[in-house]
């Protein structure tokens, strides 16, 4: 009798994993992991599991640049917004040409441009292109 009132106990105790080995691995909870875009853009999963659009600053914004590095397709950059959130965008190669761009309050400009394909794979004579939204002018804010 005694065993037959223990065993639902004994049931609960074996489906719980002491040593963690069913918590996520980083740490965060819910098992949701992040991952990074070829384009080296941070996306988070959504509620229902999917890819969130990586976050891009609107046209005609204020952000500080705080980092360039120029890629095969486009320029990529790290800019701090307003709220102070920082995350990577896209600009054109004119743009990250810009002196003193790095530090200052700089209100952008967007539009669709045209770059090699990332099924190019940095093969700039491929032939494919695809269009996308860049940061393609910079004004200093006021």
């Amino acid at each position: 009798m005694r065993l037959f009132l223990l065993l639902p106990f004994l049931f609960l105790l074996a489906a719980c994993s002491p040593d963690g080995a069913d918590a996520p691995a980083d740490g965060a909870e819910g098992g949701a992991e992040m991952s990074t875009t070829d384009d080296g853009a941070v996306t988070e999963p959504t509620l229902d599991g999917a890819e969130a659009e990586p976050k891009v600053a609107a046209d005609g914004a204020v952000v500080t640049f705080i980092g360039i590095t120029p890629g095969d397709r486009m320029c990529y950059v790290k800019v701090r917004d307003e709220a102070g959130d920082e995350f990577e965008d896209a600009a054109s190669f004119e743009v990250c040409e810009t002196p003193g761009l790095e530090g200052q309050p700089m209100r952008i400009t967007r539009t669709m441009e045209n770059v090699v394909a990332e099924s190019c794979e940095g093969n700039l004579e491929c032939g494919e292109s695809e269009s996308v939204s860049l940061i393609t002018a910079v004004e200093p804010a006021e």
